[in-house]
């Protein structure tokens, strides 16, 4: 059984209004978990994370590689938290005087 159903732009504009309030009242009354998306930090790529601590791609990705740096995959690209990488950095500054 097929049924036809023809909707208008408005009718489509209204139903989304509609669903975007009803979600966003959801998530106010904490009735839908999850992080916003303007909380979640802003990642940097390989280059601007070696960049930061003035050392090679490699040595990043052997952070990556060892654990020490949580690397975080998007698509084909390789993501880091610009505070993880920082505390890495005091870390080893720390306890080795180099990174």
């Amino acid at each position: 059984m097929q049924v036809d159903i023809r909707l208008s732009q408005d009718d489509v504009r209204q139903i989304a209004e509609a669903t975007t309030k009803l979600i966003l009242a959801a998530i106010a009354a904490g009735e839908i978990a999850g992080t916003p998306p303007a909380a979640l930090p802003a990642l940097i790529n390989e280059k601007q994370a070696a960049a930061m601590l003035n050392v090679a791609l490699s040595t990043i990705r052997y952070h990556a590689r060892m654990g020490s740096l949580t690397k975080h995959k998007i698509g084909k690209s390789t993501r880091y938290d610009p505070d993880e990488v920082r505390a890495l950095a005091k870390q080893k500054k720390t306890t080795t005087g180099r990174l």
